[in-house]
């Protein structure tokens, strides 16, 4: 485990409620180190945990399937799990995969401590599919509906 990588990660308790702190620009290279703190808590059997997104700059899809899969079993247990504090480019890819509706989604870490007014989050059985995970696109970059009606040019091109 190298330096930087172990930076990116930081775990505390506050009051009954276990914090992951997540820094910087997490991928897959600390995917195994993310997978290990979220393990532990779930192990420990925190009935709360809150991921601390207020210094993460960005986040890949295969540390956002962790958090994914550690909040539906957390979940499971009958517990919660919140995210705190998305900066932009974070916030923009939990809404653009759809997940920042279905995560609990606060402002602050003492919001999600304190579990204030904060989304309703789904049932597990309410996980999104890996599919719309993996191919979601900003709206900008989606055709509209009037372009998927067009007709397309026959190819190969007649006459060849």
């Amino acid at each position: 485990m190298t330096g930087p990588i172990r930076q990116q990660l930081s775990a505390y308790v506050r009051g009954d409620v276990a914090v992951v702190s997540l820094h910087g620009e997490l991928d897959s290279l600390g995917a195994c180190i993310l997978r290990a703190h979220l393990s532990e808590i779930r192990r420990q059997a925190w009935a709360r945990c809150v991921a601390d997104l207020v210094g993460l700059a960005f986040i890949d899809s295969v540390c956002l399937g962790l958090l994914v899969r550690n909040c539906t079993q957390i979940r499971r247990q009958g517990g919660s799990f919140a995210l705190a504090g998305p900066q932009v480019a974070v916030h923009r890819i939990l809404s653009v995969t759809g997940l920042l509706s279905w995560f609990e989604v606060h402002d602050t870490v003492e919001e999600a401590i304190a579990g204030a007014a904060g989304r309703q989050p789904a049932g597990p059985e309410a996980a999104p599919a890996w599919g719309t995970l993996m191919t979601a696109l900003p709206a900008a970059h989606q055709q509209d509906a009037s372009a998927q009606e067009r007709p397309r040019a026959a190819w190969p091109p007649p006459g060849r």
